[in-house]
C-alpha cells in the first residue's frame, strides 16, 4: 500500500540535514558539468528543500527557480536567497502551472518518485513540457537494485537526536519508518527503479539519456554496489 509522503522538520532533518558540505560540493559540480551555464543559465530546481543546490548554483550565475511543498524548507531557502535565486511553494504534479520555461531542470536528492506510477510519469511528462529545445534535466534517484540485493529489513539509529529508521523494500517501493517518539510514527515511501526501468520512463516521456551514473562521477555507470543514479536526460 502507497503512503502518502508529507514532508517535515523530522524528514528533512533526518534525510538531508546530516549532508556534509563537501558532499554538497560534489554535487554542484556534477551539475555545473552537466549544465554549463552558458547554455543552461534559467534552472528550475524541483523539490528544492531549503535551497542547498539552489543557492550554490545561483552564486555561480544560474537564474534558479526553486519550488517546493514545505512552507518551513522554503522560509529556510529564502534567507539564504542570492540574486539569482528565487522560491515558490508550489506542487511538482502542478508544473503545468508555472508561466515560465527553462533552459534545464534538476530534481535531486531523491525528490522523484513519490507517487505512483501514472503520476511520477505524469510528473516527467510534464517537466518536458517546461524546458525548452535542446533542454535537460538530472534527476538523483534510488536504485532499486541496491535494495533489491539487501537481506530483509534494515534498522538504523539516525545521526540527528537518535531517531530509528526502518528501511524495507516491498516490490518495487521502498518503505521508511521514522520513530520520532515525540512526534509519533512516521511513514514515507518512494518508487524506486532500476536502471532500465528509469531509462524506459525517460524515453516514455519523450527524453533522451545523455548520462546514467552513479556517486555524481559521469565515469561510474549505475551500480547494485550503490544507492543512489543520476541520470542526464535531453530533450531532442
Amino acid at each position: 500500500m502507497q503512503v502518502i509522503n508529507d514532508t517535515s522538520q523530522t524528514w528533512y532533518s533526518t534525510f538531508l540535514g546530516a549532508i556534509p558540505p563537501s558532499q554538497t560540493l560534489v554535487e554542484i559540480e556534477f551539475l555545473r558539468a552537466q549544465l554549463p551555464r552558458r547554455q543552461f543559465r534559467d534552472v528550475l530546481d524541483i523539490g528544492c528543500g531549503s535551497g542547498r543546490h539552489s543557492r550554490f548554483l545561483s552564486s555561480y550565475g544560474y537564474d534558479v527557480l526553486g519550488i517546493d511543498t514545505d512552507a518551513a524548507a522554503i522560509r529556510v531557502a529564502r534567507q539564504f536567497t542570492h540574486s539569482g535565486a528565487r522560491y515558490l511553494r508550489h506542487d511538482m504534479r502542478d508544473l503545468d502551472r508555472l508561466s515560465e520555461s527553462f533552459d534545464a531542470a534538476v530534481c535531486m536528492s531523491q525528490s522523484f518518485g513519490f507517487f505512483d506510477d501514472a503520476t511520477n510519469a505524469g510528473v516527467l511528462a510534464a517537466v518536458k513540457r517546461r524546458l525548452r529545445p535542446h533542454g535537460r534535466v538530472v534527476i538523483d534517484v534510488y536504485n532499486r537494485d541496491f535494495f533489491a540485493a539487501g537481506e530483509g529489513e534494515k534498522l538504523r539509529i539516525g545521526d540527528d537526536n537518535a531517531i530509528p529508521q526502518m528501511s524495507r523494500l516491498v516490490d518495487n517501493r521502498l518503505l521508511v519508518t521514522l520513530d520520532t517518539r515525540g512526534q509519533g510514527v512516521q511513514n514515507f515511501d518512494w518508487r524506486v527503479y532500476s536502471p532500465g526501468e528509469f531509462r524506459a520512463l525517460a524515453e516514455g516521456a519523450g527524453f533522451s539519456v545523455a548520462l546514467a551514473c552513479t556517486q555524481f562521477n559521469a565515469a561510474m555507470p549505475p551500480s547494485a554496489a550503490s544507492p543512489r543514479m543520476q541520470f542526464v536526460l535531453a530533450v531532442g
